[in-house]
């Protein structure tokens, strides 16, 4: 499936999308966040758009890219895993969609440590979709999405 994610967050530049309940555009503002330094993977950060929009309920999206993006792209990418969340803010992990990469157990090591850093889950990545929170394969990120989608109604 084909998910259409925009860019609200480049790591290591400072500045991210800021959405604003009087704007109709969301701005870019200087913007102090977890993509910077040591955290660094080679993508971007956004929100998959089938799922809503900040500041309303949406669903994160972190996606794997060597492409350049700007603040605001729009990239249409497919599901390789997430990282499920025990607040329920889960982070679904993406790839561009012409991308040979189907599950990120086929990532290289250094990516899969960038993140494992980004977000720790004590170094495991799991098939198990009923886990509370750690990094999870594409089958279990697919069945998330399908019990997201259910629970919203979308």
């Amino acid at each position: 499936m084909t998910y259409e994610v925009i860019a609200e967050i480049i790591p290591n530049k400072p500045y991210r999308l800021i959405y604003l309940n009087n704007q109709a555009k969301p701005l870019i503002k200087e913007y102090p966040h977890r993509f910077m330094g040591d955290k660094v993977f080679c993508g971007f950060y956004g929100f998959i758009k089938a799922f809503g929009t900040p500041l309303e309920v949406h669903l994160d999206a972190i996606v794997l890219t060597n492409s350049k993006v700007s603040l605001g792209d729009s990239v249409l990418c497919k599901v390789i895993g997430a990282f499920k969340r025990s607040d329920n803010d889960h982070k679904i992990l993406l790839v561009e969609n012409n991308s040979k990469i189907d599950d990120i157990l086929q990532l290289p090591n250094t990516e899969i440590n960038a993140l494992l850093n980004l977000y720790d889950n004590k170094n495991s990545i799991t098939d198990d979709d009923k886990v509370v929170e750690g990094w999870i394969t594409s089958h279990a990120a697919k069945e998330l999405i399908k019990e997201i989608k259910k629970s919203r109604k979308i």
